[in-house]
């Protein structure tokens, strides 16, 4: 046995983090995203050949070029 929980109901206090994150997650990831791209829109940014940007900017090109050329 890992984990025993007590039967019935559970006192707030137990599962108020809980409660928190299950009512502000939906409204805080889209914020988050918006927040997250505007970041890497303004950031110098080089993804190099072989690696994929999952997260990329919309319109900004993180294509590895060489500095030193």
């Amino acid at each position: 046995m890992e984990e025993h929980q007590k039967a019935g109901l559970a006192e707030f206090e137990e599962v108020q983090y809980e409660v928190q994150d299950r009512l502000f997650r939906p409204k805080m990831q889209p914020a988050l995203r918006e927040y997250m791209t505007k970041l890497r829109a303004v950031a110098f940014l080089e993804i190099k050949a072989g690696w994929e940007d999952t997260g990329a900017a919309p319109g900004k090109n993180t294509a590895w070029s060489d500095p030193a050329s």
